[in-house]
């Protein structure tokens, strides 16, 4: 992890808040850091609360696009913990349709799309996953792979902070992406054809499993 790599995520992060009109960036700070409630940050500002539920929507959204080239497609889930009320539509995960409920449908053939891609460096095939190409050859939704990544990272969270996750390059990112995914496999009880990114032990994937229940 060079000091690099933390000053680029540390960078992109500071221009999406940065970029925020005045009023928005005090929002999403007060609610993201300082965890005060829509009805406080409404009673502070003079806003109606639904007119503060626009601008933290609106702000994670910036960060969502700015941040989004992390390997671990880590803003999706940065966001849902730095805003933990935030609805899907405000997570991106609603387009073009809403990605959770169409993607839950059809889970165990979203994680082995991903197990089977995870290595490829064909954009193509990244597109239909995480850029909404083409996917005529599966059921799955166009950008379903931002869901799985915010699973995924979700998972990898179990073990890390969100502080580390954030500094990972693509060269360490990978070994802890293949284990959050093992994990999800595990628990869900998918079995890919092919080889898999990875495997884990019969004792690490029961533990994980375990943990996915708590």
């Amino acid at each position: 992890m060079s000091d690099k790599v933390d000053a680029d995520q540390l960078r992109r992060l500071e221009q999406a808040v940065a970029a925020m009109p005045r009023i928005q960036r005090e929002i999403f700070l007060a609610h993201g850091v300082h965890a005060m409630s829509y009805v406080e940050i409404a009673s502070r500002t003079g806003l109606s609360v639904r007119q503060v539920e626009l601008h933290i929507a609106k702000a994670i959204y910036k960060l969502c696009k700015q941040m989004d080239g992390h390997p671990l497609r880590l803003a999706t889930y940065a966001a849902s913990r730095m805003t933990p009320d935030a609805s899907d539509h405000q997570l991106l995960l609603d387009q073009p349709i809403p990605l959770r409920e169409a993607t839950d449908r059809r889970w165990k053939e979203a994680l082995c799309l991903v197990d089977a891609q995870f290595d490829r460096t064909d954009e193509a095939k990244i597109a239909e996953a995480f850029t909404g190409g083409d996917n005529s050859a599966s059921l799955l939704p166009r950008r379903f792979g931002y869901y799985v990544g915010y699973r995924l990272a979700a998972e990898a969270a179990r073990q890390r902070s969100l502080a580390d996750l954030a500094r990972l390059d693509d060269e360490h990112a990978r070994p802890v992406v293949a284990k959050a995914l093992a994990a999800l496999r595990s628990h869900w009880y998918v079995t890919c054809r092919g080889k898999s990114s990875y495997r884990c032990g019969g004792a690490s994937c029961a533990a994980a499993g375990k943990a996915l229940d708590e």
